[in-house]
């Protein structure tokens, strides 16, 4: 006899699958996972979207699945019925992600076959709760993000620019080295820029996928901050009727997951249909590769720091830089620098408005930029609430190029009195003693300091 976990009920038949007593599906008796009330239609469309689905699978005998059908559109259909229709969502809070899904959505469709009408949906969500119990238990696991880029490497630079990746724990991947089934798919994967690799470590596929994008876009930051710093708003400038006002070229193009030995996680088929829908970008043409030494040099010396905090943030402003260097709508870019300036000029305290403006005028003198640029500051602030509040448009490439150099003086700013300061609102005490030299700039600072300290103590 088998006993109920859910009531208790200890007189169930050996074969039976539901409880006699309370009606519960034996397997999900106690399971986190369960599914909400009130949903009948929705469960419903699971069930055919389930039944539907497996009818593409194709096992093999060794017991491999495959489909030659578009197996992503039963994979989103489950994926929004299954969060739709269970308590998936707030049991998991984001530990498997709809692109891990596609991992045991083979699976789950070919089991279908083996049930009963009636144990369609039961039996799907018993699968569910394996998977997310699978994925608490599971010890960290590595995954190689390969990511397609539109950077064509010189060979006199090419050892001093697999040196600099190394800081950033990335490294160049060669093509060659994917490992395929279908090896007719080899030629399509082929590319005439350098691809990157970025090996993360975690459980959960979100997060690391996440880990990695930032982590190039962390090196796109640095090559675009170091070459784009303190040159001539109007170097930067595109054909009016451009639709392209980026100042900042290098992209990735795709993205995809290899296991440790360079096969691919989930359906390599997939991964080609990916490659091959992605949007193709001409070579990187505004972003030399001139300053590599330099910026070799400048991150070698900046991770050396002590101040982690100050350095994270660092890093967290040149993810954005790259964002807003990249962007080609000229309003968008505009908008994303400004956003960065504010960020960090406010560093999550509630500034008005002409504490912002101020800052930003003082920052430009500080560098020595001409009295103009300061100036303009009040107007482009005019333009910008037409352009949030109005969505009237008056930004011009000047404009853009004013407040990027707004962004490039605060972020240099951190970096060149990131070894003297604890937190981010003591940059403000050198911004206003600026017109002092540096060590005695220093000699304040260590004087406010022991002061904060003395205080503390008593």
């Amino acid at each position: 006899m088998q006993s109920c976990e859910n009531c208790g009920n200890k007189n169930i038949p050996e074969n039976s699958k539901y409880c006699n007593h309370c009606g519960v599906f034996l397997k999900l008796a106690k399971q986190p996972i369960q599914f909400k009330e009130n949903k009948s239609s929705h469960l419903k469309s699971l069930k055919e979207t389930l039944i539907e689905g497996s009818k593409i699978i194709d096992e093999d005998e060794d017991g491999r699945l495959s489909t030659s059908k578009n197996i992503e559109y039963y994979q989103n259909l489950v994926w929004s019925y299954l969060k739709e229709t269970t308590t998936f969502e707030n049991e998991m809070n984001d530990e498997i992600t709809e692109k891990e899904f596609i991992i045991h959505i083979f699976r789950i469709l070919n089991n279908v076959k083996y049930q009963n009408d009636e144990d369609i949906l039961n039996e799907f969500l018993v699968e569910i709760n394996k998977i997310a119990h699978s994925s608490k238990t599971t010890n960290n696991f590595k995954i190689k993000f390969i990511f397609y880029t539109n950077i064509e490497l010189i060979d006199s630079i090419k050892d001093k620019f697999c040196e600099m990746l190394h800081l950033f724990n990335l490294k160049i991947f060669n093509p060659n080295n994917l490992s395929f089934e279908d090896e007719k798919l080899r030629k399509d994967f082929k590319t005439e820029y350098i691809m990157l690799e970025y090996i993360a470590k975690g459980k959960s596929f979100y997060m690391m996928e996440k880990e990695a994008i930032n982590r190039v876009y962390l090196f796109f930051g640095y090559l675009s901050f170091l070459h784009l710093f303190r040159k001539n708003v109007k170097m930067f400038r595109a054909n009016t009727l451009s639709v392209d006002y980026n100042l900042s070229d290098i992209k990735i193009s795709s993205i995809h997951e290899l296991n440790e030995d360079n096969t691919f996680i989930g359906d390599e088929f997939n991964s080609y249909c990916i490659l091959k829908d992605s949007e193709t970008y001409e070579k990187s043409k505004l972003i030399k590769f001139s300053n590599t030494n330099l910026l070799y040099d400048f991150y070698k010396i900046l991770m050396r720091s002590k101040n982690k905090k100050i350095i994270y943030q660092i890093n967290e402003y040149l993810i954005l830089y790259y964002k807003a260097s990249n962007e080609a709508d000229l309003d968008i870019s505009f908008l994303k620098f400004w956003t960065l300036s504010e960020r960090i000029i406010k560093n999550g305290i509630d500034r008005s408005d002409n504490y912002v403006i101020n800052y930003m005028r003082k920052i430009l003198k500080h560098y020595k930029y001409p009295k103009s640029y300061q100036m303009r500051i009040y107007y482009i602030k005019e333009k910008r609430n037409k352009l949030i509040h109005e969505n009237i448009s008056e930004i011009t490439q000047n404009d853009r190029n004013v407040i990027k150099s707004v962004c490039d003086s605060l972020i240099w700013f951190l970096m060149e009195f990131e070894e003297y300061v604890k937190d981010m609102n003591e940059y403000e005490i050198f911004l206003n003693y600026f017109n002092q030299d540096n060590e005695r700039l220093i000699e304040i600072l260590k004087l406010i300091n022991n002061l904060k300290q003395n205080i503390e103590n008593n």
